[in-house]
């Protein structure tokens, strides 16, 4: 018979696991970690699109995690959608140098290497859920034309500005502008999502 304990995060849900966090139990910031790290190593090698990079990343990404988990607001979103933003940040701020483009300052600790894993088979229904989510997002996004399309990719993926796009695809800055407003409203309409503006 096992015997689980109360204080055992893999019970928990990522909400209580962040509050522990932020009371700097490293056992929490594990959970964390095996939770969610292969799924932001996933997105830092497709901003990167280099392991040492994804890497450095994922790993500035916890460490970052760790320092700013008080940031933290479940009135902005899930404790996932607060990660990926944290990894992206993190990964912008580890992208080379582009076409005289400087990486944007901020966060990028560097480390020994992680190598990402998940584990505990209770995971699974979760895993599923957030991979359905995923494919959605990005069939919705592969659905948006192409002027739509790659703007937002350049913008979310790449950190590249709205200047910085119009001059990279040499179009006017507000032909761009209006082609990701458009395509944003397009996912957002396909995704069923509805965008709540404070």
């Amino acid at each position: 018979m096992l015997n689980y304990s109360l204080t055992d995060p893999s019970f928990l849900s990522d909400t209580e696991i962040i509050s522990r966090v932020k009371n700097k139990e490293p056992q929490a910031l594990e959970e964390l970690y095996d939770r969610h790290a292969a799924r932001l190593y996933g997105l830092a090698l497709k901003m990167l699109n280099d392991t040492a990079r994804a890497e450095k990343s994922l790993h500035a990404t916890f460490v970052s995690i760790w320092e700013r988990a008080s940031h933290y607001d479940p009135r902005h979103g899930s404790v996932l959608n607060w990660l990926v933003l944290v990894c992206r940040e993190c990964c912008l701020a580890n992208q080379p140098f582009e076409n005289g483009r400087t990486a944007r300052s901020g966060i990028g600790s560097t480390g020994s290497s992680v190598k990402p894993k998940m584990t505990n088979e209770a995971r699974r229904g979760a895993e599923v859920r957030d991979s359905e989510i995923s494919g959605r997002v990005m069939k919705a996004l592969q659905d948006l034309p192409d002027a739509q399309r790659r703007p937002i990719e350049l913008a979310f993926f790449k950190g590249m500005t709205q200047c910085e796009i119009a001059q990279a695809l040499n179009q006017p800055l507000e032909a761009v502008k209006n082609r990701i407003c458009i395509g944003m409203k397009t996912l957002l309409s396909g995704l069923k999502i509805k965008l709540q503006v404070f």
